[in-house]
């Protein structure tokens, strides 16, 4: 997924039971994220484990640009209301995106996030967002989505059943695609500009017209 002159990307560390036990899940991405030729194969993820190894990977991976649209940073795989209170996996995933907003954002172009509630952004995850901002306010946006332009994701992804979405965009090339949310099954690829161009349209189309969700900074607390 990174360009053929950029540094090899990491082979992410697993941090609990439930991912070491799938190691092979984990050697088998990075085969297809860091192999001679990156792969375009589609992939089936199911599971907090599996979709935990996954996100990490897929950041690992990112070297320039994120496009993010999900619940609303849930503690899910990610973190809860603080880290260690049990609300969430804390797994690889949350390590790696710790790692990218603290360290990998510095040379990262662009990341925006689009949520589909505000219910969750006391809770660390979106704690970690609002540090990133204070030396990196111009690359990062996040915003909420409209009823409206959700509605239209959901019904051109094929909402035959009240299904939602989450899905993640990387470099315009690596895609996570979630269809189960409560199982956390996706399918996804590390190398597909077909797909990941659909799901930026519609992720842009959306970011477009979304509530602006203010991010306050240090230094915005301190001018006022």
């Amino acid at each position: 997924m990174a360009e053929q002159e950029s540094v090899k990307p990491r082979s992410v560390e697993l941090k609990n039971d439930e991912e070491r036990e799938i190691k092979f899940y984990q050697k088998y991405l990075d085969g297809l994220a860091q192999g001679s030729s990156v792969s375009s194969e589609i992939f089936t993820n199911k599971g907090k484990a599996h979709a935990s190894i996954l996100m990490a990977t897929l950041l690992a991976n990112t070297t320039k640009k994120l496009k993010m649209y999900c619940k609303g940073l849930t503690p899910g795989i990610l973190c809860g209301k603080k880290e260690g209170d049990g609300d969430g996996f804390e797994g690889a995933y949350w390590a790696e995106f710790k790692y990218f907003f603290k360290e990998k954002i510095k040379s990262i172009e662009k990341v925006e996030i689009l949520l589909q509630e505000k219910t969750y952004l006391s809770n660390e995850p979106f704690k970690i967002i609002e540090k990133a901002c204070e030396e990196n306010k111009n690359k990062i946006e996040v915003k909420k989505i409209t009823p409206e332009s959700k509605e239209k994701i959901e019904k051109f992804l094929g909402n035959e059943n009240g299904e939602e979405y989450n899905f993640a965009v990387f470099d315009d090339r690596a895609f996570r695609l979630e269809y189960k949310p409560e199982d956390y099954q996706a399918i996804g690829s590390f190398c597909n500009p077909t797909w990941c161009k659909m799901l930026s349209q519609l992720f842009d189309y959306a970011f477009k017209d979304a509530e602006d969700i203010q991010i306050e900074t240090a230094n915005d607390r301190a001018s006022k």
